[in-house]
């Protein structure tokens, strides 16, 4: 259990410390004051973790939140990964709309379909239906994105990077 619970910690606090701090300072920070932000992190995620597990009323299921909580991303990255690796037509733009399509999970909770006003129909939005429809959709995002707005320098479906190899 809390082998599982500190690599969630110590994996998401690296990704937001790496993937979006780290880009938004252009990579000038040094890697003391990336381990720094990591750790802060990984206290801050901590703490919400324990709110949120100790103090928000479960409206549902515990295993419906963790389902939904992990297909959030799970639906977009891995439409996103898989487009990316084995699709050459694959841009930014349909990786960012694939992951941005994976918030559509949200609406396999029975608290956000009260907020929406979908109650009637949660017979039919099970949260297994709506996942595997909003992957769909993230796969159509995917592509649409690609199709519409290929990355800039690709000519006859290379791009850059791959004319390199």
């Amino acid at each position: 259990f809390m082998s599982t619970n500190d690599s969630y910690l110590l994996c998401w606090s690296s990704v937001i410390t790496q993937d979006v701090i780290g880009p938004m300072t252009g990579d000038s920070i040094t890697t003391k004051t990336r381990l720094l932000i990591t750790r802060v992190l990984i206290v801050t995620i901590g703490v919400f973790l324990l709110v949120w597990s100790l103090w928000y009323p479960l409206e549902q299921h515990l295993w419906d939140y963790m389902v939904t909580t992990g297909a959030i991303y799970f639906t977009g990255a891995f439409t996103l990964l898989v487009g990316g690796i084995y699709w050459q037509r694959a841009s930014s733009v349909g990786a960012y709309a694939s992951l941005v399509c994976g918030f559509g999970s949200l609406l396999g909770l029975e608290v956000v379909q009260a907020k929406l006003g979908l109650g009637a129909y949660k017979e039919k939005l099970t949260s297994d239906r709506v996942g595997l429809t909003v992957v769909a959709a993230c796969v159509v995002a995917m592509i649409a994105g690609s199709l519409l707005f290929p990355d800039r320098g690709e000519v006859s479906g290379e791009t850059e990077g791959s004319k390199r190899k």
